[in-house]
Protein backbone atom coordinates (compact mmCIF):
# COMPACT_ATOMS: atom_id res chain seq x y z
CA UNK A 1 0.00 0.00 0.00
CA UNK A 2 1.07 3.04 -1.25
CA UNK A 3 1.96 5.99 1.36
CA UNK A 4 4.55 8.64 3.33
CA UNK A 5 6.87 8.01 6.37
CA UNK A 6 8.38 11.53 7.37
CA UNK A 7 11.01 10.72 10.20
CA UNK A 8 12.32 13.29 12.33
CA UNK A 9 15.52 12.97 14.15
CA UNK A 10 18.45 15.38 15.82
CA UNK A 11 21.49 15.28 14.34
CA UNK A 12 23.85 13.32 16.74
CA UNK A 13 21.70 11.81 19.13
CA UNK A 14 23.35 8.36 20.29
CA UNK A 15 19.67 6.55 20.21
CA UNK A 16 18.91 6.97 16.60
CA UNK A 17 20.85 4.04 15.13
CA UNK A 18 18.28 1.53 16.85
CA UNK A 19 15.21 3.61 16.65
CA UNK A 20 15.54 4.42 12.91
CA UNK A 21 16.15 1.04 12.40
CA UNK A 22 13.07 -0.17 13.88
CA UNK A 23 11.01 3.03 12.12
CA UNK A 24 12.31 1.45 8.68
CA UNK A 25 11.76 -2.23 9.55
CA UNK A 26 8.08 -1.93 10.16
CA UNK A 27 7.32 0.95 7.66
CA UNK A 28 9.39 -1.04 5.06
CA UNK A 29 9.75 1.62 2.43
CA UNK A 30 10.06 1.09 -1.53
CA UNK A 31 12.37 4.34 -1.12
CA UNK A 32 14.23 5.84 1.41
CA UNK A 33 15.08 9.50 0.82
CA UNK A 34 17.95 11.39 3.47
CA UNK A 35 18.15 14.93 4.03
CA UNK A 36 21.25 16.38 2.47
CA UNK A 37 23.72 15.34 -0.37
CA UNK A 38 25.01 12.00 -1.48
CA UNK A 39 28.36 13.16 -0.63
CA UNK A 40 27.90 14.08 2.81
CA UNK A 41 27.04 10.41 3.83
CA UNK A 42 29.54 9.02 1.75
CA UNK A 43 31.82 10.66 3.86
CA UNK A 44 30.19 9.91 7.00
CA UNK A 45 30.75 6.07 5.82
CA UNK A 46 34.22 6.41 4.84
CA UNK A 47 34.95 8.11 8.07
CA UNK A 48 33.24 5.49 10.17
CA UNK A 49 35.16 2.73 8.51
CA UNK A 50 38.65 4.81 8.18
CA UNK A 51 38.69 5.42 12.19
CA UNK A 52 38.43 1.37 12.42
CA UNK A 53 41.60 0.72 9.78
CA UNK A 54 43.43 3.16 11.88
CA UNK A 55 43.60 1.78 14.88
CA UNK A 56 43.60 -1.88 13.57
CA UNK A 57 46.74 -0.77 12.09
CA UNK A 58 48.45 1.20 14.98
CA UNK A 59 47.56 -1.61 17.18
CA UNK A 60 45.05 -0.37 19.85
CA UNK A 61 43.48 -2.41 22.14
CA UNK A 62 40.60 -4.63 21.07
CA UNK A 63 38.13 -3.23 23.72
CA UNK A 64 39.05 0.04 22.27
CA UNK A 65 38.50 -0.77 19.35
CA UNK A 66 35.16 -2.20 20.07
CA UNK A 67 34.20 0.83 21.75
CA UNK A 68 34.64 3.30 18.84
CA UNK A 69 32.86 1.45 16.65
CA UNK A 70 29.77 1.55 18.89
CA UNK A 71 30.44 5.33 19.07
CA UNK A 72 30.96 6.26 15.36
CA UNK A 73 28.21 3.80 14.91
CA UNK A 74 25.80 5.98 16.88
CA UNK A 75 27.74 9.25 15.52
CA UNK A 76 27.00 8.23 11.93
CA UNK A 77 23.58 6.59 13.05
CA UNK A 78 21.35 8.15 9.96
CA UNK A 79 23.84 7.34 7.29
CA UNK A 80 24.57 3.62 8.31
CA UNK A 81 20.71 2.18 9.19
CA UNK A 82 19.08 3.50 6.20
CA UNK A 83 22.03 2.56 4.09
CA UNK A 84 22.00 -1.11 5.56
CA UNK A 85 18.12 -1.07 5.14
CA UNK A 86 18.21 -1.00 1.86
CA UNK A 87 20.90 -3.53 0.90
CA UNK A 88 19.12 -5.73 2.79
CA UNK A 89 15.94 -4.90 1.72
CA UNK A 90 16.43 -3.82 -1.67
CA UNK A 91 14.62 -0.70 -0.85
CA UNK A 92 16.65 2.55 -3.14
CA UNK A 93 18.48 5.23 -1.30
CA UNK A 94 18.51 8.66 -2.73
CA UNK A 95 18.72 11.99 -1.46
CA UNK A 96 17.36 15.03 -1.10
CA UNK A 97 19.79 17.64 -3.47
CA UNK A 98 20.81 20.00 -0.69
CA UNK A 99 23.49 22.67 -0.29
CA UNK A 100 25.89 22.98 2.06
CA UNK A 101 29.65 22.57 2.87
CA UNK A 102 31.08 18.74 2.48
CA UNK A 103 34.41 17.71 4.14
CA UNK A 104 36.58 16.16 1.34
CA UNK A 105 37.81 12.62 1.96
CA UNK A 106 41.06 14.53 2.40
CA UNK A 107 39.49 16.42 5.06
CA UNK A 108 38.16 12.90 7.07
CA UNK A 109 41.67 11.53 6.58
CA UNK A 110 43.64 14.12 8.14
CA UNK A 111 40.56 14.69 11.10
CA UNK A 112 40.69 11.11 11.66
CA UNK A 113 44.37 10.66 12.10
CA UNK A 114 43.87 13.49 14.61
CA UNK A 115 41.54 11.71 16.58
CA UNK A 116 43.60 8.18 16.55
CA UNK A 117 47.13 10.17 16.65
CA UNK A 118 45.45 11.84 20.83
CA UNK A 119 44.27 8.29 21.57
CA UNK A 120 47.14 6.83 20.88
CA UNK A 121 49.35 8.81 22.86
CA UNK A 122 47.42 7.73 26.03
CA UNK A 123 44.31 4.67 25.70
CA UNK A 124 43.15 6.07 28.81
CA UNK A 125 41.70 9.14 27.33
CA UNK A 126 40.08 7.20 24.52
CA UNK A 127 38.57 4.69 27.43
CA UNK A 128 37.19 7.88 29.00
CA UNK A 129 36.21 9.45 25.65
CA UNK A 130 33.74 6.57 24.81
CA UNK A 131 32.66 5.89 28.13
CA UNK A 132 31.75 9.34 28.63
CA UNK A 133 30.61 10.83 25.25
CA UNK A 134 27.33 9.00 24.61
CA UNK A 135 26.22 9.98 28.09
CA UNK A 136 26.69 13.86 27.57
CA UNK A 137 25.01 13.73 24.12
CA UNK A 138 21.67 11.81 25.42
CA UNK A 139 21.49 14.82 28.68
CA UNK A 140 22.25 17.79 25.79
CA UNK A 141 19.03 16.46 23.80
CA UNK A 142 16.84 15.52 26.58
CA UNK A 143 15.65 18.67 26.69
CA UNK A 144 14.97 19.05 22.90
CA UNK A 145 12.91 15.91 22.81
CA UNK A 146 11.05 17.01 25.76
CA UNK A 147 9.92 20.14 24.04
CA UNK A 148 8.95 18.44 21.23
CA UNK A 149 7.08 15.69 22.56
CA UNK A 150 4.97 18.14 24.39
CA UNK A 151 4.25 20.09 21.16
CA UNK A 152 3.09 17.02 18.77
CA UNK A 153 1.55 15.66 21.78
CA UNK A 154 -0.67 18.97 22.79
CA UNK A 155 -1.31 19.60 19.43
CA UNK A 156 0.64 22.70 19.46
CA UNK A 157 3.64 22.26 16.98
CA UNK A 158 5.10 25.49 15.74
CA UNK A 159 8.35 25.84 14.48
CA UNK A 160 8.62 29.16 16.32
CA UNK A 161 8.22 27.31 19.79
CA UNK A 162 11.89 25.95 19.22
CA UNK A 163 13.60 29.07 17.54
CA UNK A 164 15.64 29.52 20.54
CA UNK A 165 16.96 25.58 20.63
CA UNK A 166 20.41 25.22 19.28
CA UNK A 167 19.21 22.75 16.99
CA UNK A 168 16.85 25.43 15.28
CA UNK A 169 17.95 27.59 12.09
CA UNK A 170 16.11 29.53 10.42
CA UNK A 171 18.17 29.75 7.71
CA UNK A 172 18.42 26.12 7.11
CA UNK A 173 14.33 26.35 7.04
CA UNK A 174 12.41 27.65 3.88
CA UNK A 175 14.46 27.26 1.09
CA UNK A 176 16.12 23.71 1.59
CA UNK A 177 12.28 22.93 2.51
CA UNK A 178 11.14 23.97 -0.98
CA UNK A 179 13.55 22.12 -2.47
CA UNK A 180 12.89 19.04 -0.39
CA UNK A 181 9.33 19.44 -1.43
CA UNK A 182 10.15 19.17 -5.21
CA UNK A 183 11.63 15.74 -5.08
CA UNK A 184 8.91 14.14 -3.23
CA UNK A 185 6.82 15.77 -5.35
CA UNK A 186 8.39 14.17 -7.95
CA UNK A 187 8.92 11.26 -6.55
CA UNK A 188 5.67 10.52 -6.01
CA UNK A 189 4.44 11.47 -9.39
CA UNK A 190 6.91 9.07 -10.38
CA UNK A 191 6.01 5.92 -8.18
CA UNK A 192 2.59 6.67 -7.33
CA UNK A 193 1.57 3.60 -5.56
CA UNK A 194 5.51 3.57 -3.97
CA UNK A 195 5.72 3.68 0.15
CA UNK A 196 8.32 6.43 0.79
CA UNK A 197 10.06 7.57 3.86
CA UNK A 198 11.72 10.57 4.43
CA UNK A 199 14.45 11.31 7.02
CA UNK A 200 15.22 14.69 8.22
CA UNK A 201 15.85 16.72 11.17
CA UNK A 202 13.23 17.26 13.37
CA UNK A 203 12.98 21.03 12.41
CA UNK A 204 11.73 20.50 9.21
CA UNK A 205 8.63 18.21 10.55
CA UNK A 206 7.30 20.73 12.67
CA UNK A 207 4.16 22.05 12.13
CA UNK A 208 4.72 26.07 10.68
CA UNK A 209 1.76 28.48 9.83
CA UNK A 210 4.09 30.24 7.87
CA UNK A 211 4.23 27.03 5.55
CA UNK A 212 7.82 27.33 5.85
CA UNK A 213 8.65 23.54 6.72
CA UNK A 214 8.66 20.23 4.34
CA UNK A 215 6.06 18.95 6.55
CA UNK A 216 3.40 22.06 6.27
CA UNK A 217 4.95 21.98 2.70
CA UNK A 218 3.43 18.49 2.03
CA UNK A 219 0.81 18.12 4.45
CA UNK A 220 -2.03 17.80 1.91
CA UNK A 221 -0.47 14.31 0.84
CA UNK A 222 -1.53 13.04 4.64
CA UNK A 223 2.09 11.91 4.90
CA UNK A 224 2.64 9.79 8.24
CA UNK A 225 5.35 11.85 10.53
CA UNK A 226 7.00 10.11 13.64
CA UNK A 227 9.78 11.71 16.15
CA UNK A 228 12.67 9.60 17.11
CA UNK A 229 12.04 10.68 20.75
CA UNK A 230 10.66 7.32 22.36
Amino acid sequence: MAGILLIGTAHHDPNTYGRLEKELAEFNPDFVILEGPREKYETDLFAFHLVQKMMQKRRFPLDIIAAAKTHFKLEYAISLASTEHCNETGAKLQHFSDRYPIDTKTDVMKSVQILVDVFAADFEVARSYFAEEPGRKIASLKNLWDRVKYLVENDMEEQHSLETSSYYDLHNIGERDAQMERVLRREIKKHPTAKIAGINGLSHLMRDERRMSLYSRVIDLNPKRVFLYQ
